[in-house]
């Protein structure tokens, strides 16, 4: 069992491969956009299909092997400082400014009962000009 060890900046093919995992954490720093805007996690052990447990696991933006076993994991999807809007701002008489707006956009979870992703529509975002 690897039990409490950050795995954030090791590279997926380099983390250790054991069978049990507790309070471990995997995110990832981004989703993959595999086109349209559809959003998925990385998958951990590229392939290696060995199912694996993990237990209390950050599995932010990654993919477990399938036939894994998460019990209270975190497998949400999303992405940090998605520009979201921007306010043009008039300063010193005539000089434009752009000011962007960025947000946290959560894209769905990786489901581990059913093996494949709860998405959520993507937000509506208006620009007011």
């Amino acid at each position: 069992m690897i039990s409490k060890k950050n795995f954030t900046k090791t590279p997926v093919a380099e983390i250790p491969a054991d069978t049990d995992y507790f309070q471990c954490n995997f995110a990832r720093p981004a989703p993959i956009d595999v086109g349209a805007g559809v959003m998925r996690g990385t998958r951990l052990f590229p392939g290696d299909d060995t199912p694996r447990n993990f237990t209390r696991c950050n599995l932010v933006n990654c993919e477990p092997p399938p036939g894994s076993t998460l019990v209270e994991c975190s497998t949400w999807i999303v992405e940090d400082n998605v520009v979201t809007s921007t306010d043009r701002v008039r300063v010193n008489g005539g000089r434009n400014l752009l000011i962007d707006h960025h947000s946290h956009l959560t894209h769905g979870r990786f489901n581990p009962d059913t093996e494949s992703y709860d998405d959520e529509p993507a937000p509506v975002v208006a620009v007011i000009d």
